[in-house]
């Protein structure tokens, strides 16, 4: 997939929720108000912001993995010497870790899910790595540090049982344009690379 595929994908999924969010709002405020929605209003907000989180790492892992990917097809395509690259990185290299053959990224998508966050802060580290400049995204830099907010609400949810009622179902349908917007900046800046 490339880089924009993968952002409409995403796109879609946090539309979807935007619709289930919108629908839960009806039931809430309809007279009389669905009781089911009513009784279970705070489970429902704390569980759209964690699948809002979720749909946010598993869109930042298929662009990080789909990158990874690209820039290894480009290494493959150049024929790069698996010991002229080694030598080129450290200039005493074993005997043990010569071979010949085209060199290739040793990266896996688990080396990439390991270092992924939905942290903003560590998301820019993670894709500097990479050689993408997140930090030079207007758009990025703007969303961060609601990102950041609502991601850290969301660990507080999973880890330490947050009841979230400072959270409401209009919060949480507001934070998905913000993410939108995140999104298409991080999507847009690995398109640059």
């Amino acid at each position: 997939m490339t880089y924009a595929q993968t952002y409409a994908h995403y796109l879609g999924l946090f539309n979807s929720l935007k619709e289930i969010i919108s629908q839960s709002q009806v039931r809430l405020e309809q007279d009389p108000p669905d009781i089911f929605f009513v009784e279970h209003s705070n489970f429902l907000v704390k569980s759209y912001l964690i699948c809002l989180c979720s749909y946010l790492e598993a869109f930042l892992k298929d662009i990080a993995s789909e990158h990874v990917t690209s820039v290894n097809q480009r290494i493959l395509d150049a024929k790069v010497p698996h010991n002229l690259m080694l030598w080129s990185l450290d200039a005493d290299v074993k005997d043990g870790a010569l071979a010949y053959k085209q060199f290739s990224l040793p990266l896996s998508k688990k080396d990439v899910d390991e270092k992924l966050s939905g942290n903003p802060f560590k998301t820019a580290k993670l894709f500097r790595w990479m050689g993408i400049d997140l930090e030079s995204n207007d758009e990025f830099k703007l969303n961060r540090e609601l990102v950041n907010s609502v991601v850290g609400k969301r660990n507080n949810i999973i880890h330490h049982n947050d009841s979230a009622t400072d959270t409401s179902l209009g919060d949480v349908f507001g934070h998905i344009d913000v993410f939108i917007s995140y999104a298409k900046a991080i999507e847009q800046s690995a398109s640059n690379t």
